[in-house]
């Protein structure tokens, strides 16, 4: 399971890093704030998209992935139009402080997404694992495993059992 959260905290940076700061043109950047202007939706679109590959490395049926792409979406563009909306009010540049104080708390929340994204996949991929490895090992499981499942069982046994 380390590999897949590694994998997947990959992709996302990756596909962040292309996205945010190599496919970016003018067009699109003036788009975001403004409801009516296409550049502020093909942002977080390329974004949800992107994420897809990371999405698949957790075994996640296509349902499940078009839930969490429709939600990566929806946060990058909340995010974004946020960013936007804040910076033309404050009128800040590269120079200032609280321009790298904006940008620095948008790449954090972008990156709490990702969190997000990351251990919805993997609780789901956790209970899958944690059902099919009982196997017989004595009367007590091992004290490393045993400390695993509760470790990460407090954390996923708090997202839903039956997830869409």
């Amino acid at each position: 399971m380390a590999m897949t959260t590694v994998a997947m905290l990959t992709c996302l940076q990756l596909k962040h890093f292309v996205v945010d700061y190599v496919l970016q043109p003018a067009w699109i950047l003036r788009g975001k704030g403004n409801f009516r202007m296409i550049g502020g939706y093909v942002h977080p679109g390329a974004h949800a998209l992107g994420t897809v590959p990371a999405l698949m490395l957790a075994g996640a049926g296509m349902t499940r992935v078009a839930i969490r792409v429709l939600a990566e979406f929806v946060a990058h563009y909340l995010i974004d139009y946020g960013k936007a909306l804040l910076s033309r009010h404050s009128r800040a540049d590269a120079t200032t402080r609280i321009y790298w104080a904006m940008h620095g708390a948008d790449q954090l929340m972008h990156q709490l997404t990702y969190a997000a994204l990351i251990h919805v996949a993997l609780c789901r991929l956790f209970r899958s694992w944690r059902q099919n490895s009982r196997v017989e090992r004595g009367p007590w499981p091992s004290p490393s495993h045993a400390a695993m499942r509760l470790m990460v069982g407090l954390v996923c046994d708090s997202v839903a059992d039956e997830d869409p």
